[in-house]
C-alpha cells in the first residue's frame, strides 16, 4: 500500500509540474485593481466586434463573495459604443469602489477589508458565472450567453495557488488508488 501511495503521489507531482505551463486554468471571477490603493481607473468597454451588449442586458460590478444584486450597473445594452471606469481606494483598511465614468457615475460600493470585486451580467436574473479569458497585459474579455461581451482593462485576476492544484489532484489520485486497493483485497 505504501508503494502504491508513493507512486500515486509521484505521478501527481510529475503531472502537475510538467503540465503546469500548458494548462490554462479557468479565470475565477475574482479581481483586484492592477495598482490597488492608487486612483488608477479600471476601464470596461463594450466589445465592438460583437456590436456591444444585447438590448436589455446590463454589466456591473459587486463585492467579491457578496450578492450581485447589491452591486452597481456599469454598462447597459442596446448601444453600440459605451464604456465605464471605476477606481478602488483604501482608507483606514477599508476599500471603496467608486464609479468615475458610466451610467452610475459617482456611485460607490463598500468592498470591506479586501479590494477584491467581481462582475455580473443581468437580464431578468443576475449571472456571475461568466466566461472570462485573458487577452494579456491586464486585459480581460467577459461574455455570457446572448449578452455579448465586454473587455476590461487594468485588472488582475486573483490567482489560484499551484499548491491547491497539486493537493487536489494528488488527493483525487490517492482516493482512486485506495478504492482500487480495497477492491483487490475483497476478491
Amino acid at each position: 500500500m505504501k508503494k502504491v501511495l508513493l507512486g500515486v503521489f509521484l505521478i501527481a507531482l510529475f503531472l502537475t509540474s510538467s503540465t503546469n505551463a500548458a494548462i490554462t486554468p479557468t479565470i475565477p471571477n475574482q479581481f483586484t485593481p492592477k495598482y490597488p490603493y492608487i486612483q488608477d481607473d479600471v476601464d470596461v468597454n463594450y466589445n465592438l466586434a460583437w456590436n456591444g451588449l444585447k438590448s436589455g442586458w446590463e454589466f456591473g460590478v459587486f463585492d467579491f463573495g457578496g450578492d450581485p444584486q447589491q452591486g452597481i450597473v456599469l454598462l447597459k445594452g442596446g448601444k453600440q459604443v459605451d464604456g465605464a471606469s471605476f477606481i478602488v481606494v483604501e482608507e483606514n483598511n477599508t476599500y471603496t469602489l467608486k464609479v468615475t465614468k458610466g451610467i452610475n457615475k459617482n456611485a460607490t460600493l463598500d468592498l470591506g477589508n479586501s479590494p477584491d470585486f467581481s462582475f455580473f451580467f443581468k437580464d431578468d436574473y443576475y449571472f456571475s458565472n461568466l466566461d472570462i479569458s485573458s487577452l494579456g497585459n491586464g486585459m480581460y474579455l467577459f461574455s455570457y450567453k446572448g449578452a455579448g461581451s465586454v473587455t476590461g482593462f487594468d485588472l488582475q485576476a486573483a490567482p489560484i495557488p499551484a499548491s491547491f492544484l497539486l493537493l487536489s489532484s494528488a488527493g483525487g489520485l490517492v482516493l482512486v488508488a485506495y478504492r482500487k486497493f480495497n477492491e483487490s483485497e475483497e476478491v
